[in-house]
């Protein structure tokens, strides 16, 4: 799989909220700033992050607490409906077997790099679920969560006390394994070829037992989640780079080292695939400016010289000179135009 694979930020709110918790809001800073990760990003909930930061801040977080099983302790806080509409979408089935046929089929809207399936042998079923940050550091803390979230779905339709047959884990680490065993009293398998979730094959007509957190909600269908969670996480370079750029805007950033690393690859590199690609570096950087530049004028009322600076620019002359030349016309008489302006 390629480097560029993103989940949801959703999914570490959890443990940013833990880190602050236990260390206020410094650690909190700290734990994002040390994965050279944006503040802001503590409350971009959709915003997508790769995997390879993802268990970063997992490794940080172990670190930082002297807690080697934060995973374990940030499954407990953290439930199957916690995942937005990719959750509600799947809880809203009318029995597991078609909530299972859900989050493995509408996976790809919450995350890439991703791969779950449902296996039914005679009397058992197994949920399976791989993806590619066990490779990386804390990724075993992230699998971990994974597996807790997959049991909180079964137990959505099976009761609060369900227990699995099996849990097997692609990880060899004897530490988790013992955890897993002592808080689910199952057998707990590790180097196995995926990581799974063993259940009894009679549970999948049943029906949910725990109420939904919002029981007037409109049905979700499919097409509802390819509008509503967009953009997907993206699956090539360009759309990759776009998706890291608009991340490191959130701190003024835009250099192409940085934006490289990130990418795992030296900016060489990246400027030459995406010149595979028929595009550049500042092709995309021009891209990402200038659509956050027009969100930021229309709907909300920072100075012009407050945007340039989030803009990354060195100062609001040159962001001027830029809009000016994307729009023909100045920032703030494209805001008037708009009928937005600062009172």
């Amino acid at each position: 799989m390629s480097n560029y694979t993103f989940t949801r930020m959703r999914g570490l709110i959890p443990l940013l909220s833990f880190v602050e918790q236990n260390g206020g809001h410094a650690a909190k800073e700290k734990l994002l700033r040390g994965q050279d990760l944006p503040v802001g990003l503590a409350t971009q909930s959709e915003a997508q992050i790769l995997w390879r930061d993802s268990a970063g801040l997992y490794a940080r977080a172990a670190r930082m607490l002297g807690d080697g099983s934060i995973g374990l302790r940030m499954g407990a806080r953290y439930s199957f409906p916690d995942l937005g509409l990719y959750g509600t979408y799947v809880l809203q089935s009318s029995n597991l077997s078609v909530a299972l046929t859900r989050t493995c089929d509408a996976l790809g809207f919450y995350q890439s790099g991703a791969r779950a399936w449902l296996e039914i042998d005679g009397n058992a079923g197994r949920l399976h679920y791989n993806n590619v940050v066990g490779r990386y550091i804390g990724g075993e803390q992230v699998i971990v969560v994974v597996v807790l979230l997959m049991i909180d779905l079964i137990r959505c339709f099976a009761g609060s006390e369900w227990r699995p047959r099996k849990i097997g884990l692609r990880m060899n680490d004897p530490s988790l394994c013992d955890a897993l065993l002592q808080r689910f009293h199952c057998p707990v398998f590790s180097g196995q070829s995926s990581n799974y979730v063993e259940f009894e094959g009679e549970l999948l007509c049943r029906e949910r037992c725990r109420p939904l957190r919002q029981a007037n909600a409109q049905p979700l269908v499919r097409a509802d989640l390819q509008a509503l969670l967009s953009p997907q996480p993206p699956r090539s370079l360009p759309a990759a780079t776009k998706a890291v750029l608009r991340l490191r805007l959130l701190d003024g950033q835009t250099d192409l080292d940085g934006t490289a690393r990130k990418l795992e690859m030296g900016p060489r590199t990246l400027q030459r695939r995406l010149r595979q690609e028929g595009l550049s570096y500042n092709d995309i950087l021009r891209d990402v400016r200038s659509r956050r530049a027009v969100a930021l004028l229309t709907e909300t009322v920072a100075p012009t010289s407050d945007i340039a600076t989030m803009l990354g620019y060195a100062g609001s002359s040159h962001f001027s000179r830029a809009f000016k030349h994307w729009t023909g016309m100045s920032p703030s008489d494209y805001r008037q135009a708009r009928g937005h302006h600062i009172a």
